[in-house]
């Protein structure tokens, strides 16, 4: 699967105030304290800056008392609220993060503590606040290319506790379970979370204040606690003709199977992610060597295919014209070195399309260089012959059938090999220079040949033949 980075990182958030206007918290439940906000670096003006919409604003308030807003342009690339409270205690709040901005930062004097990414929806957070006067300060940033920014803050509060505080983001793609269920713990505590993706998704680890892959796992309190589950959705490889490729794609945004238009069979796989929404990611995990050949569509969008997080295509057809070529189906070959690897599509549509069309990805075709090119020349009915290995018929490599083995399949680098073996169902290894010496996993060294036309092995382990 898709690596992932991190959401949470320590990093500092700038010390350099730019811009400081008061703020009258009371609509947020936090108006006891010092509150500003202001944005780094300082604009001409902020007309777009944290303000208190109206109690009768019901589509985004979370109660009767209003909400904060954040709306940051790209003249205005920082835009901060910050509040000055005594500890030591938990501070506990609920925010929200829409799509088009960056991750919403939350930093205590000067330390990033918590991220609330991009697309999250109304969650409750609780951090720790230490015995000391601290500066708590919500951060929204916006992409390159998003011109506004939109995140909310809703019922702020104190609680003056030694607990050590939990947070538990429920994401989309699935829920989450605490045992025993709260949001602080006394230190040294045990607690269990679970994860539990909707149907058609699949749990793929936590990030936030660690990394783990375990479901459900244990963990002993000994810090403030944030954790983020992972949730992917799996995508039907035989959608592009691939049946055997694990294709994996985001919760939000992601790749999704489409009748609209394909370049083989009737469906594809595309993605028509909003304006000024850059990533809807979909991704494979590839062992090569091997040859990876797929057909494309790209029309008012951008698509991208990164190997390893380095970008081997990129396509963007920019129509400004008549005279330009209308969008067609074209075909890349990738060729995917020994191991395994990471390959990924990204897409994005540009700002400002208005045309439904978006990218589309079918006909992905998989092919590993066969252990004997280069070393052979074929007869005109396709079989071949190699001193070693005797005669075999391999224009369905890595399955192949070999005169003495029958059906195999292949696995192989350069100086070795590893087949599956349809009659014994097993597995062997051997390579060119001890062939037809051969080692069979869960036995020992056999001796591979033939006996009056019919195929015998010996078994050094037990000293018999089959």
């Amino acid at each position: 699967m898709k690596s992932l980075s991190p959401f949470i990182t320590l990093l500092c958030v700038a010390a350099r105030i730019s811009a400081q206007t008061p703020i009258d918290a009371s609509g947020i439940g936090g108006g006891s304290w010092t509150w500003v906000y202001g944005s780094n670096p300082e604009p001409s003006s902020l007309s777009l800056h944290w303000t208190a919409t109206p109690s009768s604003d019901t589509i985004y308030s979370l109660d009767s008392d209003g909400l904060f807003k954040a709306a940051t342009s790209m003249a205005n690339p920082a835009e901060w609220l910050e509040a000055t409270i005594p500890g030591p205690g938990v501070l506990h709040f609920k925010a929200a993060a829409y799509e088009g901005a960056k991750d919403v930062y939350v930093g205590v004097n000067g330390s990033q503590v918590l991220s609330i990414p991009a697309g999250t929806a109304w969650n409750s957070y609780a951090i720790a606040l230490p015995e000391l006067t601290n500066t708590v300060r919500w951060v929204v940033t916006p992409t390159a290319t998003t011109q506004i920014s939109v995140a909310y803050l809703d019922q702020v509060w104190f609680e003056n506790t030694t607990q050590v505080p939990v947070s538990i983001s429920q994401m989309n793609g699935g829920n989450v379970t605490v045992s025993p269920n709260s949001e602080t713990f006394e230190s040294g505590s045990i607690i269990t979370v679970t994860a539990l993706p909707n149907d058609g998704m699949e749990f793929s680890g936590w990030t936030g204040t660690f990394s783990s892959l375990s479901n459900p796992v244990r963990i002993t309190i000994d810090q403030p606690i944030q954790l983020i589950p992972l949730f992917l959705k799996k995508l039907d490889g035989s959608i592009v003709g691939c049946a055997d490729l694990n294709i994996m794609t985001g919760p939000e945004n992601g790749w999704v199977s489409s009748d609209v238009r394909a370049s083989e069979g009737t469906n594809c796989l595309t993605n028509q992610g909003s304006s000024l929404v850059e990533g809807a990611r979909m991704w494979c995990i590839l062992d090569g060597p091997l040859t990876f050949t797929f057909d494309y569509y790209v029309s008012g969008s951008t698509m991208t295919v990164y190997m390893d997080e380095v970008l081997s295509m990129s396509d963007y057809p920019f129509i400004v014209g008549p005279e330009d070529p209308p969008p067609t189906w074209k075909t890349k070959v990738l060729s995917i070195p020994v191991g395994m690897h990471e390959l990924e599509f990204r897409a994005w549509r540009f700002p400002g399309a208005t045309s439904a069309e978006s990218s589309f990805v079918d006909n992905v075709r998989i092919s590993r260089p066969s252990i004997y090119s280069g070393l052979i020349e074929r007869t005109s009915d396709g079989y071949a012959h190699v001193d070693w290995a005797g005669w075999f018929y391999d224009e369905y490599y890595p399955w192949v059938y070999d005169y003495t083995n029958g059906w195999i399949w292949v696995y192989a680098t350069d100086t070795d090999f590893t087949w599956w073996d349809v009659e014994t169902q097993s597995w062997y290894w051997s390579d060119p220079d001890v062939y037809p010496y051969a080692y069979q996993y869960g036995d020992d060294w056999v001796w591979i040949g033939m006996n009056a036309g019919k195929r015998s092995i010996y078994h050094y382990s037990s000293g018999s033949w089959n």
